[in-house]
């Protein structure tokens, strides 16, 4: 049964406002903040805002190699967002590093997530940025499986380019020089398909600098990285 979402009102948990409820939100949450949303899920444990909030708060701690009481109460939130929420936007936030005593309970949850929405562009998107740092193939595989469905989107190709980016970074070794290539390769398809429709300008800088930093990466690696800028003429 999919769950009803709850919203929750400002006035409950906290005397200040706040623009988002997100991830970044939750890291700036003060200790009574906490206990007053802990006390709200406890209430209702659908609410999905207070839970993205919590998770945001608690998921530095669960960075640490050893278990805490913290980073179970992180896990306690992301798994219930994974297994009721897995298209909320905001799981692109929940990362964890693959030595986590908890990563293969994650990992079980976006695998069950991915077998019940194998269509849902947005739960296959989530699950790749969870796998983005520690695991290139299963990551690799969940983009190309958005691209089968959504070719001409030029985000997809920009997030695989991201993703052998983080995996370039040995000179010494050559299947990271062979992840620098394909870096380059899924960025100048992204500026292509970027180029023949129109650029958002907050957009703009931000492909300029990752241009910059894959031409650099490049001349690390020896070899040339041929990318097209944006078009300037393709402002919205």
């Amino acid at each position: 049964m999919t769950p009803v979402k709850s919203k929750i009102d400002t006035l409950e948990w906290s005397q200040r406002s706040w623009s988002t409820l997100d991830f970044d939100a939750g890291t700036a949450l003060t200790p009574q903040e906490v206990k007053n949303l802990e006390s709200i899920v406890d209430r209702n444990p659908q609410t999905s805002d207070a839970r993205i909030l919590l998770a945001g708060y608690y998921q530095r701690s669960a960075f640490k190699q050893r278990p805490n009481a913290n980073a179970t109460k992180y896990i306690t939130h992301l798994t219930w967002l994974i297994d009721n929420e897995p298209a909320n936007p905001n799981l692109q936030s929940g990362y964890l590093n693959r030595r986590s005593p908890f990563y293969n309970k994650v990992r079980q949850s976006w695998q069950k997530a991915v077998r019940a929405n194998p269509s849902t562009v947005q739960v296959l998107a989530n699950a790749a940025m969870f796998y983005q740092s520690s695991a290139l193939a299963p990551a690799l595989r969940l983009w190309r499986q958005i691209i089968a469905m959504q070719p001409n989107n030029a985000e997809h190709y920009r997030q695989i380019s991201f993703l052998y980016f983080l995996h370039a970074g040995d000179v010494n070794k050559p299947y990271h020089k062979q992840c620098a290539k394909l870096c380059a390769t899924y960025l100048q398809k992204a500026m292509q398909i970027y180029n023949q429709q129109p650029i958002d300008p907050s957009l703009r800088p931000h492909l300029q600098r990752e241009i910059a930093e894959v031409v650099e990466l490049a001349k690390a690696f020896g070899f040339t990285a041929k990318l097209d800028p944006a078009r300037e003429d393709a402002n919205v």
